[in-house]
């Protein structure tokens, strides 16, 4: 509700998501053994207590608190992978399958996931060609 125009104050959501990664294959490791092993309170209460430093109000006026544990998958770019033949031949497919993903740049953005998405559509719909 951030952008909300309402005139009203009222409840609303409040969104959190956490970045679980690691600068290596052992503190990454460590961090999904916590996604997976860590209980309800222990994350409810530590998203709270984020959050409660810039809305000191905030834990008394929580009425409820969902949790997903959802994996955000990014493709990590490496040297020679965004010019590779393999990410060419999927963006540019010779029958009538056309795909638009942002990882066929081999960088999953907003931006790259538009192109692709408008250069499948107009291929799709023979406007250009693939």
């Amino acid at each position: 509700m951030h952008q909300s125009t309402r005139p009203f104050a009222g409840p609303t959501v409040l969104t959190v998501y956490a970045a679980l990664g690691g600068d290596s294959a052992g503190e990454l490791a460590a961090n999904r053994q916590r996604l997976l092993g860590d209980d309800w309170g222990t994350w409810a209460a530590r998203f709270v207590a984020e959050l409660a430093l810039v809305h000191p109000d905030l834990p008394a006026k929580v009425r409820r608190v969902d949790l997903m544990r959802y994996g955000h998958a990014m493709s990590v770019p490496a040297p020679g992978v965004r010019s590779s033949d393999a990410l060419r031949a999927l963006a540019a497919p010779p029958r009538r399958v056309h795909f638009a993903h942002a990882d066929l740049s081999a960088y999953s953005v907003f931006e790259e996931a538009l192109f692709h998405g408008t250069r499948a559509g107009r291929a799709a719909a023979g406007q250009t060609a693939a």
